[in-house]
């Protein structure tokens, strides 16, 4: 993890890493139907809390996203051998500097600046990018921001436009440069969006980060874009995060999912509500 975290690794190293790298020879392909879903939510590098940081952090989620790849192979084992892995990533990829009024730019909340923060996040991304792309024919990313991933609240901006999508798009020009990963696919809310449905071997996954809505008012959201008839409204199933904990509801004869958190955790929220969530990846 400190060479995630240490080296001066800038884009265009990065780009020329990532045209060097080859996967090691012996991995069979899945070429199965169906996708095996993997969901980031909330890994916020950068935050400071319980004692760990970002060096923590990075171990927590390759550690976890090891753990996924054995559950990927281990379906495989049990003769269920999906051709496609779905990385999520439902925002707040970064602790980022406008949450809480500001306060999160100063070092007492964040162990690393925001361009640094921004930079470890690439290289974690492309780590997880190169366990995950040769086990299939297809690695798909759908991406969306959310509240800490806001790049301005001092004026309008497009919630589009935002660090977790700055992230998987410098991730995606690296990408396209090695023959390789050229079946990685990134999709991208469109402009003035902020959630995302996209296609999955004939399932229409709906993402959205959760700040959108309290915590116990999602099904009245969700309702709300049914009624709507927005594309979110219209999907399959809906995948989202911001709260840091897992749940799960049946919506109808559709299904609604929260993702665990991979952040440090907060003492400030242990002290309010008395307890802290487990960190974990959602997989499915």
């Amino acid at each position: 993890s400190s060479d995630l975290v240490n080296d001066n690794l800038d884009l265009e190293a990065l780009s020329d890493h990532i045209k060097k790298w080859k996967p090691a020879k012996g991995i069979k392909k899945s070429t199965g139907s169906g996708s095996f879903l993997i969901a980031a939510a909330d890994q916020q590098i950068g935050k400071k809390a319980n004692g760990n940081g970002t060096e923590q952090s990075i171990d927590r989620i390759l550690g976890l996203t090891e753990r996924a790849v054995h559950k990927f192979e281990s379906y495989k084992k049990a003769g269920i051998a999906p051709g496609s892995i779905t990385l999520a990533l439902l925002g707040d990829h970064v602790e980022g500097n406008v949450s809480q009024g500001g306060r999160l730019q100063g070092l007492a909340a964040s162990d690393l600046g925001l361009t640094e923060q921004t930079r470890v996040a690439r290289r974690l991304l492309l780590a997880q990018i190169k366990a995950l792309a040769p086990l299939v024919d297809r690695l798909i990313v759908p991406v969306i921001n959310g509240n800490h991933d806001e790049v301005t609240r001092q004026v309008a901006a497009d919630p589009a436009d935002g660090w977790n999508v700055e992230i998987a798009a410098a991730v995606q020009d690296a990408c396209a440069e090695n023959p390789a990963l050229q079946h990685v696919q990134f999709r991208f809310p469109s402009s003035g969006h902020q959630t995302l449905v996209t296609e999955i071997c004939g399932v229409h996954l709906g993402i959205f980060h959760g700040h959108q809505s309290s915590q116990n008012g999602i099904e009245k959201y969700l309702s709300g874009q049914s009624l709507g008839q927005t594309a979110l409204g219209l999907a399959d199933i809906w995948v989202s995060g911001h709260y840091h904990n897992f749940r799960t509801m049946d919506v109808s004869d559709r299904l609604w999912l929260q993702c665990p958190t991979t952040d440090p955790g907060s003492e400030w929220f242990r002290d309010r509500a008395g307890h802290e969530s487990n960190p974990g990846l959602l997989t499915m």
